[in-house]
């Protein structure tokens, strides 16, 4: 049974979308759970020791969380 050009662009089109929910699914975690909720003092100490923050290392991580939830609803 070989599959039309029909069956195999819904296919696709399937695919694409859970992968695109996979994608938003995870970044909103990695966003709210790890770096707002729950953040621990490993990513602070990268965050300082990176030099790149914004006044304190705990606001950058807020940062970083809430732009990465953010970015899971552009998927």
């Amino acid at each position: 049974m070989s599959l039309t050009p029909a069956d195999s662009t819904s296919k696709m089109r399937r695919i694409r979308i859970v992968s695109r929910l996979a994608l938003a699914l995870v970044w909103l975690y990695e966003g709210i759970i790890p770096k707002l909720l729950l953040p621990r003092t490993e990513q602070t100490q990268l965050i300082r020791q990176s030099g790149l923050n914004f006044g304190a290392p705990e606001l950058t991580l807020q940062i970083m969380g809430v732009a990465q939830a953010s970015s899971a609803f552009g998927c």
